[in-house]
């Protein structure tokens, strides 16, 4: 996590999680939530693709 984000986190009520055309909207950012955008990708690929990843933080729930 960026060092500019760590102090928004704490508030942080909801996540989008984004790669490519595919988007989900949790309430906790969680490890699971994240591998589940690289668990198709081949083993060499999984943290390139885990870099491609884009989490935006909310601090309410109007996702």
């Amino acid at each position: 996590m960026p060092e500019s984000c760590q102090e928004g986190f704490g508030s942080a009520q909801a996540f989008r999680i984004s790669s490519g055309s595919r988007s989900i909207d949790v309430t906790d950012l969680d490890l699971p939530v994240l591998l589940q955008f690289v668990s198709d990708k081949a083993e060499g690929e999984r943290l390139k693709a885990l870099g491609q990843v884009r989490v935006v933080m909310f601090s309410d729930d109007d996702l």
